[in-house]
């Protein structure tokens, strides 16, 4: 799958840098995928072997030629065609991260107990900034079980701060101790 993405994903994105499309080729992948997450059987119908290329073709555009970049289209077209639709996610990740990387942005996965206020993500989007000399995308979600705190994966990095990893650390050293 790696080369799959790499292969197709990094040529659409060098296509669409060459041709100053990356940003509306983005928004239609992103669209696209989106649709195929919340449809999943759309990405079976795609790889039907009953179904032919040419219904498949005009399937896809019946779907998205009012709605994203002809670049973004055959580009469905192309993955169909060679029976690599399933590797759509992956090959939209590849152009994102070229994307991204090109772009001296970060995506932070921040993840707390409670929902973060806009002024709170803000802050936290701010320092982060400062603190990977990039510009930074948060994507938050929450999880009751980390109990306070925040956990960020950043570029690679870790950064927890949850009451959950503290107990746990604290609960660890406590085994180690000998009494």
């Amino acid at each position: 799958m790696t080369d799959v993405k790499q292969e197709y994903g990094g040529a659409l994105y060098l296509l669409c840098e060459e041709e100053h499309l990356s940003d509306i080729c983005l928004l239609g992948l992103v669209s696209v995928r989106k649709l195929f997450d919340e449809n999943t059987d759309y990405i079976r119908l795609l790889e039907a072997p009953t179904v032919t290329f040419a219904e498949k073709a005009g399937i896809l555009d019946e779907a998205f030629s009012q709605n994203v970049h002809e670049y973004v289209l055959n580009f469905l077209k192309i993955l169909t065609e060679n029976n690599y639709i399933s590797a759509f996610g992956a090959c939209c990740d590849e152009f994102v991260q070229r994307y991204n990387a090109d772009r001296n942005i970060s995506i932070a996965k921040v993840t707390s107990a409670v929902a973060l206020t806009a002024e709170q993500q803000k802050r936290l989007c701010d320092k982060l900034q400062a603190k990977v000399g990039k510009t930074v995308i948060l994507q938050c979600e929450t999880d009751p079980t980390l109990l306070g705190g925040l956990r960020v994966e950043i570029d690679g990095r870790l950064i927890d701060g949850t009451v959950k990893n503290k107990i746990d650390s604290i609960r660890d050293n406590l085994k180690k101790t000998v009494i």
